[in-house]
């Protein structure tokens, strides 16, 4: 997967434990290619990290994770609640802590650069056998809350257990040692969780889902004359698509068959979903797929790495991953009913928040289409400009334009000054400066609503307007926007009493459309300095820099910047976008469940740890004391053998292991050793065993002690005598 190479950090912040989710995270950055760290924030300092500006967590540019289980904050109030005597009153608390940290996250959001997610964990079994101390009514109020806060997802116990079950969570006796409230399949689960949401904001969403027909949309081979049905695992398929097509995905058709056999199953298979109206393009023909998938792509205006295929057939499937670099190719599983689960698992699919345009993409392409045909039939290029009576709607930005401007900030290349990467936090602080604007472009003409395509940024220094960055998405572009965003900086510059408007573009690889349109209105007043373009106009002439102007010089034949949708280069993947397939595929069927991912957790860990190397002599088990001790630590530690002499420390365990291991021994033993056992020089088998077999021997002799004691509480005091005697 592609990740920008920067140092991205995750901070975990708790009411309990979290330390835990190192392990899997680090598998999931390891597995995904993303460069990060992890900072554990202090135990239960959940409103201080919000709260406090100068805390790790306010002023991280990664991704932040707060995790919250509500027992906790009752732990803290338990002398509230026997004090006031009851439930109730530690719900009411409860309740007040919730609204408090709904208040907090909304405010770290807004002055954050980083994403938030906030996870509401599983509660302890043993505090909801009380019927006041189920807060689930609490958390759906906070989920609601939460989820219409812009930079903040939320996950709850439901969301985890029904994609990532785990049957037995709750590890209640590391809780007290360590409070450390759930096993380590359940904090995989979770990591696992977290790594999609952080995925699925740092990726760009795949815009376009090319799907095959046969045994892919229904079962059964259309040129066979076989039965064809929607089964339940095809219905699935087709519901799933129809969620990323209402999500702004395009979906659009591969198929070796008969169009027109194509279309009549369509309109007449009973249970069909699908309808042509999904259907944004297709290829239905006997040509070799992989150039169907590229003839798409570039229809679409869509670069390889935008694309996603799925087909049943392997050979198919290899066949474009092949032909197709940057396409992630998604093989279904030879047995229909697996095809649910593997859908639900391909973090291909996953996306960040839906914006508008988002939603309206479909009808944008389509509308795109009409434009395409209209331009086509239009005498010349400026007859068809002057026809599409655009226009063009510039305007500060708006709290409910700022999702959709960060996308846009994150993801536009061509049309791009400075190739730099825009967040939410950093769009509100320059909006917010004295002296700063952020304007947005949103454009319209006669054939539908481009929508918010554009971004302006510039600040006010001395005389001159410096722009710091236009942006302009590439449905947009070669249409005059460009031009009339330039203009309106001029005349704002001038309102301002300013006398000049200064622009610097920063070339990269992506972004010649930018330097094309400075070069075409300003190249008399170009400067260049260590690499950067700088380009000062004064404030009437770029004014004037208008779409009459534009129009006027448009008498020139068509060029791909005037094309409908102008898009990434349809070759040209990077370096790494060949594996993604591997890795979408891998994901998908090998690390589909709770299970296989705490295996891979642990596999990944011991091959980090052991580096390959032989394997030493081992002291084997000498008691079963020991025998039973060395199987928690192979199981906790994912380790085929282990010697009772060996360190734990050397083995790869860490604190947070130990306190599981002791977990684990009073779950077997029921033997309960004290924490300063883990202090020693050296934790080993061996000696944890000599541990246990001592407090279980002091448990007998204390045992029959007490027996003895009894009984000699019901003898007389003669008898008592006489038995002393005897000794004597």
């Amino acid at each position: 997967m592609q990740h920008d190479q920067s140092r991205f950090t995750i901070t975990l912040t708790a009411t309990f434990t979290a330390g835990p989710l190192r392990e899997p995270l680090g598998f999931w950055m390891h597995t995904l290619g993303l460069p990060a760290g992890i900072q554990v924030s202090p135990l239960n300092q959940v409103f201080q990290q919000l709260l406090d500006p100068a805390s790790p967590v306010r002023r991280n540019t990664g991704a932040n994770v707060v995790l919250v289980r509500l027992d906790d904050w009752c732990r803290i109030e338990e002398g509230f609640e026997q004090e006031t005597g009851g439930g109730t009153r530690v719900r009411d608390k409860i309740a007040r802590n919730v609204d408090e940290l709904v208040d907090a996250v909304r405010k770290a959001a807004t002055a954050s650069a980083a994403p938030y997610i906030v996870c509401f964990c599983p509660q302890s079994p043993v505090f909801t056998v009380d019927p006041a101390h189920d807060f689930g009514d609490i958390v759906q109020g906070a989920v609601a809350a939460l989820s219409a806060v812009d930079g903040v997802q939320v996950l709850t116990a439901a969301d985890i257990a029904q994609q990532y079950p785990v049957e037995d969570i709750h590890d209640f006796h590391a809780d007290r040692l360590g409070h450390i409230p759930y096993k380590q399949p359940w904090f995989d689960a979770l990591a696992t969780m977290l790594m999609r949401r952080i995925r699925a904001l740092r990726e760009a969403p795949r815009k376009l889902v090319v799907l095959d027909c046969d045994n892919t949309l229904w079962r059964g081979v259309l040129a066979e004359d076989d039965a064809l049905a929607v089964d339940a695992a095809h219905a699935y398929l087709q519901e799933f698509m129809l969620r990323q097509h209402a999500d702004g995905t395009l979906l659009a058709l591969s198929s070796k068959n008969e169009e027109a056999d194509v279309w009549r199953v369509f309109d007449t298979l009973p249970g069909m979903r699908l309808t042509r109206q999904h259907i944004v393009a297709h290829r239905i023909g006997w040509t070799d797929k992989a150039s169907g998938v590229r003839a798409l792509a570039s229809e679409l205006g869509l670069g390889l790495d935008a694309v996603v295929f799925v087909d049943d057939n392997p050979v198919e499937c290899a066949a474009v991953s092949a032909g197709c670099p940057g396409v992630v190719t998604l093989c279904l599983p030879a047995q229909a009913d697996a095809i649910p689960a593997f859908l639900d698992n391909a973090w291909v699919f996953d996306r960040g928040p839906v914006t508008q345009e988002d939603a309206r993409r479909n009808d944008m392409y389509r509308e795109a289409a009409q434009r395409t045909q209209y331009q086509q039939q239009s005498e010349s290029f400026e007859t068809f400009l002057r026809g599409l009576d655009m226009v063009v709607d510039i305007r500060p930005l708006e709290a409910a334009t700022l999702t959709r401007a960060a996308q846009l900030g994150q993801r536009v290349n061509q049309f791009n000054l400075t190739g730099l990467r825009l967040d939410e936090a950093a769009l509100q602080a320059l909006a917010g400066e004295p002296r700063g604007q952020v304007l947005t472009v949103a454009v319209r003409d006669r054939f539908g609503d481009y929508g918010l395509v554009g971004l302006m940024l510039c600040r006010a220094d001395g005389q001159t307007l410096d722009v710091l960055n236009l942006l302009l998405s590439c449905r947009a572009l070669g249409k005059g926007v460009e031009h009339r965003m330039l203009a309106e900086l001029g005349r704002r510059a001038s309102a301002a009493g300013l006398s000049g408007v200064h622009l610097s573009l920063q070339p990269s690889e992506r972004n010649q459309p930018a330097r094309d349109f400075l070069h075409q209105v300003a190249a008399q007043v170009e400067r260049i300095d260590g690499g950067t373009h700088h380009y000062d106009l004064t404030a009437a002439s770029a004014a004037a820099v208008d779409f009459l102007n534009f129009i006027q010089q448009a008498a020139q034949p068509r060029t791909a910047a005037a094309t409908e949708v102008a898009a990434s280069p349809v070759a040209t993947p990077t370096a790494d976008v060949s594996s993604d397939a591997d890795l979408h595929q891998r994901i998908a069927t090998e690390l589909d469940s709770a299970r296989r991912i705490h295996a891979a957790v642990l596999a990944h860990w011991q091959t980090r740890l052991t580096g390959g190397a032989a394997p030493r002599a081992r002291v084997a088990p000498r008691t079963d004391t020991e025998a039973a001790i060395a199987t928690i630590w192979r199981e906790l530690l994912d380790l085929e053998d282990l010697g009772v002499t060996d360190d734990f420390f050397s083995l790869g365990g860490e604190s947070i292991k130990a306190v599981q291991i002791l977990a684990r021994i009073r779950e077997h033993f029921g033997v309960e050793l004290p924490m300063t056992v883990l202090f020693a020089d050296s934790i080993t088998v061996a000696r944890l065993a000599e541990k246990v077999d001592t407090t279980l021997l002091e448990q007998v002799d204390a045992s029959a002690l007490a027996a003895e004691l009894a009984a000699i509480e019901n003898l007389s005091e003669e008898e008592i005598e006489r038995l002393l005697g005897q000794a004597s």
